[in-house]
């Protein structure tokens, strides 16, 4: 199993107490970057800005880094609201002065949360929609700034199924 496999299985451990999903499913982790098999770059957001576990979930992965760390590697954890403006903004500038410049951007929010639409809050929807198309947004006109003065880098969105097999059951 490679290291990047490894983060992800222990990252799927961690959930999201408001919804029954591990943030991996959920989206919040953006990116992981492993170089070399010993050092890695996590990037997270929270499903809201006042979240709250803001403290504990960023700890958890912070934890993850650690034990990278130990093992010989190099990580780093970041929790960033990807929902705020300003905390983007920082996140890119810091990752791009002190780390590295950034070549690739993967998002992926996920938001796997399936709930019947009679049954789905607005709470639960305006938390999925700001994850998904608003965070989007601002994380990629961000690393569009920085990937554009290189004139190189590549930004990807993803996370949407072609199909929902199984999991459609809830529509019916």
């Amino acid at each position: 199993m490679s290291k990047k496999e490894q983060i992800i299985e222990e990252i799927r451990k961690i959930y999201d107490p408001e919804l029954p999903v591990n943030i991996y499913e959920l989206g919040l982790i953006y990116d992981i970057k492993v170089k070399d098999e010993k050092f890695a770059i996590i990037k997270m957001t929270l499903t809201t800005p006042n979240c709250p576990v803001a403290e504990s979930l960023p700890k958890e992965v912070n934890k993850l880094a650690e034990e990278i760390n130990s093992s010989g590697g190099w990580a780093k954890g970041f929790g960033v609201d990807a929902r705020d403006e300003d905390a983007i903004k920082s996140f890119f500038k810091e990752v791009e002065e002190e780390i590295a410049p950034i070549d690739v951007v993967i998002f992926n929010p996920g938001a796997n949360v399936f709930f019947p639409i009679e049954d789905t809050t607005s709470r639960v929807f305006r938390k999925v929609w700001e994850m998904a198309a608003f965070a989007g947004f601002l994380t990629g006109r961000e690393a569009a700034k920085y990937m554009k003065k290189r004139n190189e880098g590549s930004i990807f969105f993803t996370g949407a199924r072609n199909n929902c097999s199984k999991r459609c059951d809830h529509w019916r």
